[in-house]
């Protein structure tokens, strides 16, 4: 059961215009009549198309970067909107917050985060790969790619195929695979940026699990596994079975806690087949877009968050199993069901249709927007 929020609570949620989550997030908000969210956003762009979610009051736009006009911005915005509580949405945003926490403390509730260090360390993941290995946990073969490309580097010890994949960032852009060493010297010639800011990480033949949680000083609060179905290549998967595995909670319990982890967090795990482990290869330390599963789940993550920042009495759900289909897959699924004559077949209620249909713009316009681009 969700929390109760009683009186009007005004939510103002941070982001550079990139986070391509920030949807779902807004949407985790609907139905709560009291609560009013606002969206300031650092860009020199204009908002992108989350700006016209019905469940948001008003969107702030400031031209210019986050770094540049942080501390101005945000105070002018609290005021502006009456913000009750503020929500960053991407980990280098919470890394602001952090260092500015001596100000932000003394105008606006913040949804947990941990400090700056501990979210470098999640966000960097050759960091993270690093950390892994000094305090003992099941870690995988990464190695920097410096701007000699392969001059320092003993291909003889690059154990093929691996990953090319950038030090930071989202949703598997920009990961390739390379399968030999004459790929991989092809690759670096031809593309000069990997040769900065991107690293080999072994392929690890197995399937991908994640956890998504709250914690608090490394104590997690309320959690969900998910196993991706419907996966493609080095990208987020188009459906997610919520299940149990308390192998790997005892693991993530054990990392969480030794980092003394504050904050949401979605974390990346691979099943090593070979050695039955489960390998940590990206800690998210931000909100994502399976949010809607969640939810569906039992678990409300931002909502639960809020009630908890904001001291309101409440009680941290356990998660519930099944499944979760996002945007076309969820139809396909539908009707690949009914023309089978699945006798269980997959409910309107488990894919993101409903949160679409009630919120129709964002998507609406994107729609005629590709349209029009691809026409003309």
């Amino acid at each position: 059961m969700d929390p109760v929020f009683t009186e009007k609570i005004n939510i103002l949620i941070v982001d550079d215009n990139n986070a391509p989550f920030i949807l779902p997030l807004i949407r985790s908000f609907s139905g709560q009549k009291n609560i009013h969210l606002y969206a300031l956003v650092f860009s020199e762009k204009k908002p992108n198309l989350f700006r016209y979610s019905r469940y948001l009051r008003e969107v702030y736009s400031i031209r210019g970067t986050i770094q540049d006009h942080f501390e101005s911005g945000v105070k002018e915005t609290i005021v502006r909107c009456q913000a009750h509580l503020v929500i960053p949405t991407r980990e280098w945003i919470s890394q602001l917050f952090a260092k500015n926490a001596s100000w932000l403390n003394g105008m606006v509730k913040v949804h947990p985060i941990s400090g700056e260090s501990t979210i470098e360390t999640t966000m960097d993941k050759i960091k993270l790969n690093q950390w892994l290995i000094d305090h003992g946990f099941p870690h995988s073969w990464a190695l920097p790619i410096n701007q000699g490309g392969l001059n320092d580097i003993d291909v003889a010890e690059i154990p093929f195929p691996v990953l090319v994949k950038p030090l930071t960032g989202a949703g598997g852009i920009g990961i390739k695979l390379v399968n030999d060493a004459r790929m991989l010297s092809d690759l670096l010639a031809q593309e000069k940026k990997y040769q900065k800011d991107y690293f080999f990480q072994e392929l690890i033949q197995g399937y991908d699990i994640d956890v998504s949680l709250f914690s608090v000083q490394g104590n997690i609060l309320c959690h969900t596994i998910q196993k991706g179905i419907l996966v493609g290549s080095f990208t987020f998967p188009r459906g997610i079975e919520f299940i149990r595995n308390n192998a790997l909670l005892e693991l993530t319990e054990k990392i969480i806690g030794q980092l003394s982890y504050t904050g949401i967090a979605h974390l990346d795990f691979r099943f090593d087949a070979k050695t039955g482990e489960y390998i940590l290869v990206d800690f998210n330390a931000r909100y994502w877009n399976s949010m809607q599963g969640s939810r569906l789940m039992g678990v409300n993550f931002p909502l639960l968050i809020t009630a908890y920042t904001l001291e309101i009495q409440m009680k941290f759900p356990e998660y519930s199993t099944g499944y979760f289909y996002y945007g076309t897959a969820g139809i396909k699924k539908i009707l690949k069901n009914v023309v089978s004559g699945n006798r269980v077949p997959i409910k309107l209620k488990n894919t993101q249709i409903p949160a679409i249909a009630r919120d129709p713009f964002p998507e609406l316009l994107y729609l005629i927007k590709w349209v029009m681009k691809t026409i003309f």
